[in-house]
């Protein structure tokens, strides 16, 4: 009886172990995705700027316009209104 026992300590040691071991890889895991999706939104966020900042020159610049063009940038009726309040 008490052979079993130590036996099943001994197994649910193991596996406490590997759980711990997974939990710390998770975090780990979890930091680097936080990380990554930090620089995303603050790369998204420069795009957005210039993005904005583009449209705007394109009313007055042909190679501006061209841009906005070839690469398809629109920006809602809003977000052009709050670029020109930015000025």
């Amino acid at each position: 009886m008490v052979l079993m026992f130590l036996a099943l300590l001994v197994h649910f040691g193991f596996e406490v172990r590997g759980l711990l071991e997974q939990r710390q890889q998770i975090r780990m895991v979890l930091n680097q995705v936080t990380n990554q999706v930090q620089q995303a939104k603050a790369l998204n966020d420069t795009l957005a700027h210039l993005s904005q900042e583009l449209v705007l020159l394109s009313a007055h610049s042909a190679e501006s316009k061209k841009i906005v063009q070839e690469f398809q940038i629109e920006l809602r009726e809003r977000q052009v209104e709050a670029a020109k309040g930015n000025k």
